[in-house]
């Protein structure tokens, strides 16, 4: 599960979130950096619309503006991600081919972190509201991919295919060794920007555990159930659409994000 879109897309009806493996799920992590050919990353500027969706109605709530641009950090060739939505701001850099993650910093209202590899190891910090400053020092993490906004570059440059399962080992965005698993569930044709698309519909369900707003007396345990969906231009590897559902204790929230550009 992605703490990063968990967050945004419920984090004023949720207190905490104490994650929970999806039953039946491999536990065992399958795709690694450098263990698939992936589709390299490439420079340019994507604006996202992010629009929250009721009762299959869309409103628009924001744009998430994503540059990417070619540079050189630590002796290798990276590509430097920016993207901002809101008041959230991510600065990462990423291996242009095997999209290691060499450095990475996030800041927002909520939470913030900072972190960079440093040999095979990360090292920075996490700071969450009312809590101490996480230390982040020599994880061994260099074989997993960043996570959290940068998902959707990961799911796009998979081998995707007909059938398509695995789990992806990842450092996620507050500094914690994880995974998820993804799943081609079928293909579809997508009419977006004024042209047609052929793309594979990608999943990922987990289930969390939370509790309801309120006081401490007052909070009472929930569970969550999260499916993320990405529709990813077969041609191209693009991800053109993403959506976000949360069905808590029968109260479904979704959020869709649209590339405009594609």
């Amino acid at each position: 599960m992605n703490p990063y879109l968990l967050r945004a897309c419920v984090c004023a009806v949720f207190l905490t979130v104490v994650l929970a493996p999806q039953r039946g799920a491999a536990q065992t992590d399958t795709v690694r950096v450098g263990s698939h050919p992936l589709r390299p990353l490439t420079v340019g500027v994507d604006t996202v619309e992010v629009y929250r969706v009721t009762d299959g109605t869309r409103a628009l709530t924001g744009l998430n503006i994503i540059v990417r641009t070619a540079e050189h950090a630590d002796g290798r060739r990276v590509i430097r991600m920016t993207s901002e939505e809101g008041q959230n701001r991510t600065d990462a850099r990423i291996d242009a081919v095997t999209h290691q993650l060499v450095r990475f910093d996030r800041r927002s209202p909520m939470d913030s972190t900072a972190f960079a590899l440093q040999g095979n190891c990360f090292d920075g910090w996490s700071d969450f509201p009312n809590r101490p400053r996480k230390v982040i020092q020599c994880v061994a993490a260099a074989d997993r991919f960043g996570s959290g906004v940068l998902d959707a570059f990961v799911v796009g440059a998979l081998p995707l295919r007909s059938d398509f399962a695995t789990r992806i080992a990842t450092f996620d965005a507050y500094g914690d060794i994880t995974s998820f698993p993804v799943r081609v569930t079928g293909m579809d044709t997508l009419r977006t920007a004024g042209r047609t698309f052929p793309t594979w519909r990608v999943e990922r369900q987990s289930i969390a555990n939370g509790r309801t707003a309120g006081s401490a007396g007052t909070a009472a345990p929930l569970r969550m159930e999260i499916t993320t969906t990405w529709w990813v231009d077969s041609v191209r590897g693009r991800v053109l659409q993403e959506r976000l559902t949360v069905n808590a204790g029968g109260n479904k929230q979704e959020s869709l994000r649209v590339l405009r550009n594609p």
